[in-house]
């Protein structure tokens, strides 16, 4: 791993981080004590924490709440970005607004989708079941997550898990014919996430938003093939270590954190605080 020490002192000027989160900033679906003060940290100094995540509204903003963060996130593996309002001290373009955010979406909705998984599975013959077709206590017994958790998850606006697909032999079919419609399927090692995008792309853009505002290096943490798009659209990407303590891909630019999940991204944080300027 390149010495991040060394990396960070190198590019001395103000950071946003855009941050993974299950396997990298969580684990099991819960917030590790250990994180907490260095994400206290963080906000603090006024560095901006940006989850960008396959998880839903919902489940984002219960996260959020639990670490009384405030930036944009990125929801359903780059689906949209919501913005709270009076952010940005600058007009931008965005879909559309709900409440208090304003929306920047990218991907197709919930109902295109399951439009196009519907026709496909009646064409080739093959059964799927998603979180749509299920209640949540199924969903939470599935999982291994409260109810609450389980509502939250099922609240989705931009993809959709498939949890069951009967028969088996017809599972490559069904994702090839998925591809062809131009979506994209992350299998999370139980179930299948479908939406029309990739983190990247909304990467870019709320990257694109903060460098307006000066000087800004963007930092991304990731641990998954899932990430890849993230960590290729930010100026200083880090893949932190799978429960094997192996690392799940490597690229030539992309900089490996000795750190399983947590504790990896720990290891980044303590870095970027040792030496970075926030966004006052």
């Amino acid at each position: 791993m390149y010495g991040i020490h060394r990396l960070i002192k190198m590019r001395k000027r103000r950071y946003c981080i855009f941050t993974d989160l299950d396997g990298t900033l969580l684990k099991s679906s819960v917030i590790p004590k250990k994180v907490i003060p260095f994400v206290n940290s963080l906000k603090e100094r006024g560095i901006p924490i940006i989850f960008c995540s396959v998880r839903t509204f919902e489940e984002q903003l219960y996260f959020r709440k639990q670490l009384n963060i405030h930036d944009p996130f990125i929801i359903e593996n780059g689906s949209a970005i919501y913005v709270p309002q009076n952010y940005f001290p600058f007009d931008f373009n965005y879909s559309k607004q709900e409440g208090n955010h304003k929306i920047i979406e990218f991907g197709k909705n919930y109902e295109e989708i399951k439009k196009i998984l519907s026709s496909i599975s009646q064409q080739i013959g093959i059964d799927i079941k998603g979180f749509g077709e299920m209640n949540v206590n199924e969903i939470a017994k599935r999982m291994g997550i409260s109810v609450e958790l389980a509502r939250k998850a099922k609240e989705r606006r931009y993809s959709e898990v498939i949890a069951s697909w009967k028969p088996e032999e017809k599972l490559a079919l069904f994702l090839e014919k998925v591809e062809k419609e131009k979506l994209n399927w992350i299998y999370g090692g139980r179930f299948y996430t479908i939406s029309s995008n990739e983190k990247g792309d909304a990467v870019l853009f709320l990257s694109s938003l903060y460098k307006k505002m000066g000087d800004v290096i963007t930092v991304g943490i990731g641990n998954s093939e899932n990430d890849l798009s993230l960590l290729e659209s930010v100026d200083i990407p880090f893949l932190v270590q799978q429960p094997t303590k192996k690392w799940a891909f490597h690229r030539k630019n992309i900089h490996m954190v000795n750190g399983i999940g947590a504790k990896g991204w720990i290891e980044v944080v303590k870095n970027i605080l040792s030496s970075s300027e926030g966004l006052q």
